[in-house]
């Protein structure tokens, strides 16, 4: 965006060949959505989103029409990817700056019309059962997990398709954790994640 805070996605050439990329922007001034459609081992196709949603500034109740007008065009997006396929691969990932059971976040996992005859399917979250810390964010001495995934149905089942054991989710996500990533908090005591930057100052 005109900030220069953009999103981007990392892969291994050796395990993924991507086919197509789009971005789509909300119909406001925030970070774009990165579409990345490939193919994962020559096996199966995934659709990857990366995300990194509105902030909390100016207040959380200020703030979220903003987050929940970009979970509406994501929901967008998915919706259109699983009436083409009802078993397509999606992963959802990025920051969202809200936690899971938000009201932004359930625009994607909970669908409002329980009896939708057209199929729709909605997505998995796998923040709730994050493994290996207190979380991924810690503001003012609360941690939460706004950094989170979410994956189609497709991707939780473990079998047909043509897609290895290995790809499917176990309905749990991991939060990378070691000590070299994290730092003492002298103001809320405990520890805390260790910054890239603090303002405009490089920390390493």
């Amino acid at each position: 965006d005109s900030r220069g805070i953009d999103v981007a996605l990392l892969y291994r050439e050796e395990n993924f060949t991507p086919l197509e990329k789009h971005f789509y922007g909300a119909g406001f001034s925030t970070r774009d959505i990165l579409y990345t459609k490939g193919v994962v081992n020559s096996l199966d196709t995934i659709h990857i989103l990366v995300n990194h949603w509105p902030s909390k500034s100016g207040g959380e109740k200020a703030s979220e029409p903003r987050r929940i007008k970009v979970a509406e065009r994501v929901k967008g997006i998915t919706d259109s990817l699983l009436a083409a396929n009802p078993r397509a691969n999606i992963i959802l990932m990025g920051d969202f700056n809200d936690t899971h059971n938000s009201k932004s976040m359930k625009i994607l996992t909970e669908d409002n019309l329980p009896d939708d005859s057209s199929g729709r399917k909605t997505l998995v979250n796998l923040a709730p059962f994050a493994l290996g810390s207190d979380g991924s964010h810690k503001y003012r001495g609360e941690w939460s997990t706004i950094d989170q995934f979410l994956v189609s149905p497709g991707l939780m089942e473990q079998q047909g398709g043509v897609m290895p054991q290995w790809m499917f989710c176990r309905k749990e996500m991991g939060i990378f954790a070691p000590e070299f990533l994290l730092e003492w908090d002298n103001t809320y005591m405990g520890i805390k994640p260790r910054r890239t930057f603090q303002g405009p100052k490089y920390l390493g």
